[in-house]
């Protein structure tokens, strides 16, 4: 058995299913499995990284210690 995996949004309960995975499957017969993906996973999806901070005062960067190990 061989699997594909994507994420489709489902448009009044059709599911659009990718060109290239579509021509794999022309005419086979599917075993359909749907997983409900949690609406706090799509959330985290959607962030995106902006910048970050940090504290580097007291820092002192050894570069013979560094290259010791």
């Amino acid at each position: 058995m061989q699997a594909f995996e994507f994420v489709a949004d489902v448009n009044d309960g059709t599911i659009r299913i990718p060109d290239d995975i579509r021509e794999k499957i022309r005419n086979a017969t599917l075993k359909v499995i749907l997983l409900l993906q949690p609406e706090e996973e799509i959330n985290r999806r959607e962030m995106k990284f902006e910048a970050m901070r940090v504290k580097t005062a007291g820092f002192v960067f050894n570069r013979e210690e560094y290259y010791e190990h």
